[in-house]
């Protein structure tokens, strides 16, 4: 059965009917029906789908013309306005070079959390109300707000004065929270996620039974953005000259191969030779000697570790008393597929904390970001610097 304004509780028509929302248009279904279910609550939308990086690999690049044209597609059926914005510069200056910049320092970034937080949550947000009017932004992501999905709770904050809370979706498995922990908390006060007490079977369903069977039967996107189907090493080699170096076993010191940079690997990548019978994986890059340690097997005690540090840490909410008084127990991850993990975090300094993890945790690699939880709230995220591993301290 088609969604139904019959049931949509009168709070959220009424407080809908006065906000004019921009809501971010992929092309793939959850974007989609985060459109759908705001024209059907009547909200004022258009549908806006983001250029940020040149278009030219149709085949290979990211931003190409089908998602485009699906975009289109979504806002034309919905009866709603599409526009196409260009940030490719705003990406370029703020996101990509940044990118680049960390793993020529031997670092492994996140260019999705900064995505979020410097052009989809923030120029784009920022123009948004100021050049197109609008009161609020809208996107697809499986995450929610103490706001409610449709802002049926903000009259709430605005009477108590609270912050507004980034908060894990219904759909945990899809939960999307990770990558947008660094977004500016402000930035939380003017957006809607129409998902967040959605699972992913119910979104494809209500695409369906509202004509958007091509769009739910659209294959997801996976992997860095701008880099789409392209071999990673060949990618970056068009951005980061060269530097070679060798690849050594830890445990043996003998020379397995030899690479042509820091930039192209990161731990726990697998880079077994194909004259080497044994599977090996990263485990340690040294920017001094500019030479790599690998391990060999995937369970190698080089690759695990409990403790690491991490620096400017990015609140979402105000730091917790507990971290200011001593010491703050949470759940934590640094990869999005992960399950999260118990940890306890304290600071250093004003400008670093120290992890310890109750379970041991596979290759913590610096550049990623340590994103913090307390119950459903994602409290924000710290970038590893370092971490602590006996083993590879003991043979380097």
């Amino acid at each position: 059965m088609a969604l139904s304004l019959k049931t949509i509780p009168n709070l959220i028509r009424q407080t809908s009917s006065r906000l004019k929302v921009a809501c971010l248009i992929s092309g793939g279904v959850d974007s989609c029906v985060a459109a759908l279910l705001l024209k059907r609550l009547a909200f004022d939308v258009i549908g806006v789908h983001l250029n940020v990086w040149n278009d030219f690999d149709f085949k290979e690049g990211v931003c190409h013309e089908t998602d485009r044209n699906d975009a289109r597609f979504v806002c034309d059926k919905l009866g709603i306005e599409f526009k196409e914005v260009d940030f490719v510069q705003h990406y370029w200056n703020h996101v990509f070079i940044d990118f680049l910049k960390a793993y020529e320092s031997g670092e492994t970034p996140n260019p999705d959390m900064f995505c979020n937080r410097k052009i989809k949550f923030g120029v784009f947000l920022d123009y948004a109300v100021k050049n197109l009017n609008m009161d609020a932004i809208a996107s697809g992501h499986y995450a929610g707000t103490s706001l409610g999905p449709f802002w049926e709770y903000r009259q709430q904050h605005i009477t108590r004065n609270e912050h507004v809370e980034l908060i894990r979706p219904k759909d945990k498995m899809r939960d999307q929270t990770f990558f947008l922990s660094q977004i500016e908390p402000s930035s939380l006060k003017k957006v809607l996620f129409p998902l967040q007490t959605l699972m992913k079977e119910e979104v494809r369903k209500i695409a369906i039974e509202n004509g958007f069977e091509r769009i739910a039967k659209r294959k997801p996107t996976t992997g860095i953005c701008f880099i789409g189907k392209r071999n990673f090493q060949n990618f970056i080699n068009e951005y980061i000259e060269p530097k070679p170096g060798k690849m050594i076993d830890i445990d043996t010191r003998e020379i397995i191969r030899e690479h042509n940079g820091l930039h192209q690997w990161t731990l726990g990548q697998r880079c077994t030779h194909h004259s080497k019978p044994v599977k090996y994986f990263i485990a340690h890059k040294c920017l001094k000697s500019n030479n790599i340690y690998v391990a060999a097997g995937e369970d190698h005690p080089s690759l695990y570790s409990n403790e690491f540090t991490a620096k400017n840490m990015h609140w979402l909410t105000e730091e917790p008393i507990e971290l200011r008084q001593n010491e703050l127990k949470c759940l934590f991850k640094f990869q999005q597929k992960e399950d999260l993990s118990e940890c306890t975090v304290t600071k250093l300094d004003n400008n670093t904390l120290q992890f310890k993890t109750k379970k041991l945790q596979r290759c913590l690699t610096p550049g990623q970001i340590a994103v913090l939880y307390k119950g459903e709230k994602c409290l924000g995220g710290a970038k590893i610097i370092s971490y602590k591993n006996e083993y590879v301290a003991k043979f380097l």
